[in-house]
């Protein structure tokens, strides 16, 4: 009961709050107010509500295929920051879980390029503190602790420390991350939550449109999404699964998880030093290439996708022959040291969010990434509408034309494009913007209502982001021809026929030749 007049309580609070910018909206709608305005009073709003509220926008900004393209641009700006709880606070989390300072370590699965012998962290059951004798709390654990974080989020702040003894593949002195969830997190994002689910129930009672929108679903896919990100045990399981998926991969890695310090509110991992992509203007193509072709085996190879593989998780470094780190250079105004184009390893950092499709729904996405390469936006539009658990598309016609008008971009009539034959045409990343095509596909959906699975329209975001990652290195890179060799292993004899076809068809033999190498 208390719980229950603690939603209510809430409920009227976030109503208050809201109701200016819902008014807001209303003009606006209507043609009497700004429409950006009303989108960045909504982004000060959810600031304003908390940490359930600020995640909520930004899975709001990854949806175009829901809401406006001005309002995912603006809530694309939201900080996830939060003022960060006391260090009394994070020695108090620190202290309550106990474990064994006797750790040892199993022979692992994923592969940890640090020391000469493979090896699994060990997972430990917490110990209460009066249960076993001779255990340590994970404050005992650590050393040279910094009392001020790195940096604090909305749901958790980080750390750095160092370990005090060997543990999970790492040497005692060793650099470490520790991540601390804020205190009573769990508590106040379960109650937006639940406040957000008697908004979705009155919008599907009483608003028409809602039935297109399915609220209720999407109250789910976000809550799913949300409460994941409060057990960090998960965030750790993530880095050991893509630790084992790059085990033979070169030059990339991911923080190595310790398990035995790590539990639901606290995650410990080797602290990694590098370049934020962010700051890089441009990296060299062998860099390019390793960085897209790691989205690309996440996305068709493995499965297991980092849902939130933006520059700023990203980190470049340079690893030499003897396996040493060079040291950390940034210019007087923040760019990268003396020649970035010498880097030549990568860093994923922040692996809280993955994404997996079902297997229909992954062959179903590998045909789309197909269709958007070859221009083919009759195939396109069926996928999309086969893939939709409900839409309220009064004219599937005038959809199949809205889409082959966001498909006519996949190889925009360039000046160098107009005086070549079709067989010398360019196709290069720098043309061919498969992304756009994705974004103008979400926004098509969204404006004749055809409704997709959050699975599925989060990959197509991350094939965006993949896209811009690669731009970001380097502008020419050709994302189609580095996801060649993974569509053929996930295509079917008569689809690779058809590809090719379709390929020689939109754009001449000579891409047909220039990708032969890397389709056997």
């Amino acid at each position: 009961l208390k719980f229950k007049v603690s939603v209510l309580v809430r409920g009227a609070q976030v109503m208050l709050f809201a109701s200016p910018v819902i008014f807001l909206f209303i003009v606006a709608f209507l043609g009497l107010a700004d429409f950006q305005r009303a989108c960045t009073a909504l982004h000060d709003l959810l600031c304003r509500l908390g940490p359930a509220f600020i995640k909520l926008g930004q899975w709001m900004a990854t949806r175009p295929d829901l809401f406006p393209d001005e309002m995912c641009k603006t809530l694309s700006n939201l900080y996830d920051a939060a003022p960060a709880h006391s260090w009394e606070m994070t020695v108090e989390i620190l202290s309550a879980t106990r474990v064994s300072p006797n750790v040892r370590s199993r022979k692992l699965r994923s592969g940890d390029r640090r020391s000469s012998t493979t090896q699994e962290p060990t997972i430990v059951e917490p110990f209460a503190a009066d249960e076993v004798e001779g255990t340590i709390s994970i404050l005992e654990a650590l050393t040279d602790i910094e009392m001020e974080p790195l940096n604090s989020g909305s749901v958790a702040q980080v750390y750095k420390a160092r370990l005090g003894t060997d543990m999970s593949g790492l040497k005692k002195g060793d650099e470490v991350a520790v991540k601390v969830l804020h205190p009573k997190v769990r508590d106040v994002i379960w109650k937006d939550v639940c406040v957000l689910k008697m908004a979705c129930q009155v919008v599907n009672k009483f608003i028409p449109s809602g039935q297109y929108l399915d609220p209720m679903v999407h109250w789910y896919e976000f809550s799913s999404f949300l409460i994941s990100q409060l057990n960090l045990d998960r965030e750790a399981d993530n880095l050991d699964q893509f630790r084992y998926n790059f085990r033979d991969f070169p030059l990339v890695e991911f923080p190595v998880p310790v398990r035995p310090l790590s539990g639901p509110d606290v995650l410990v991992e080797s602290y990694e030093r590098g370049y934020p992509l962010k700051k890089c203007s441009k990296v060299s193509m062998n860099l390019a290439d390793r960085g897209v072709h790691i989205f690309l085996k996440m996305l068709f190879q493995d499965n297991f996708v980092h849902a939130d593989l933006h520059p700023g998780n990203i980190f470049l470094r340079r690893r030499n022959l003897d396996d040493k780190i060079d040291p950390i250079r940034m210019n007087e105004d923040g760019t990268v040291g003396p020649d970035p184009l010498t880097l030549n390893e990568l860093v994923i950092l922040d692996p809280g969010l993955v994404t997996s499709l079902s297997p229909k729904d992954r062959e179903n996405f590998i045909l789309l990434f197909s269709s958007v390469a070859c221009g083919d936006s009759d195939l396109a539009a069926r996928l999309m509408v086969d893939r939709s658990p409900s839409h309220s598309c009064k004219d599937l016609e005038a959809f199949q034309k809205d889409m082959a008008k966001v498909f006519a971009i996949v190889t925009p009539e360039t000046e160098q494009n107009k005086s070549l034959e079709s067989g010398q045409k360019a196709f290069r990343l720098s043309e061919v913007r498969i992304g756009d095509v994705l974004m103008g596909s979400l926004m098509t959906l969204r404006k004749h209502k055809v409704a997709i699975d959050g699975n599925f329209a989060t990959l197509m975001m991350s094939v965006i982001v993949g896209e811009g990652m690669g731009r970001a290195m380097n502008p020419d890179y050709n994302i189609f021809a580095a996801a060649a060799p993974f569509l053929i292993m996930s295509l079917k004899g008569s689809e690779i026929q058809q590809l090719v076809t379709q390929l020689q068809s939109k754009y001449g033999i000579g891409v047909v030749v220039d990708l032969m190498p890397k389709l056997y």
